[in-house]
């Protein structure tokens, strides 16, 4: 019986030390979702202000204006994704957004 409590003890010891590893690690990326939330907002800001600017010009394209607005649509639903997976601290999410939007 205590050879069995011994084995429990190292796997234990183990697992818990392998556990601090990657909570270490899903924290890195929860924070580098932080400075790409940041980065979204900025982008979201330029447009908006290229949006008012163009909207003001009566002879910009319609075309050119519809696609800033869809680009900072698309923009703000991934910028509140980013928030959800910053706020639940979801590691797995942040990683996927860094993915994608990290250049």
């Amino acid at each position: 019986m205590s050879l069995k409590k011994v084995l429990m003890s190292i796997f234990g010891a183990f697992a818990v030390t392998v556990g601090a590893i990657f909570g270490f690690r899903k924290k890195k990326e929860v924070k580098q979702l932080k400075k790409a939330i940041d980065k979204s907002k900025t982008v979201e800001k330029a447009v908006t202000s290229n949006i008012k600017e163009l909207e003001k010009d009566k002879k910009k394209n319609k075309k050119e204006i519809s696609n800033l607005k869809r680009k900072l649509t698309i923009s703000q639903k991934n910028t509140k994704g980013m928030e959800k997976a910053f706020g639940e601290n979801d590691a797995d999410k942040a990683a996927e957004y860094l993915k994608k939007f990290m250049d």
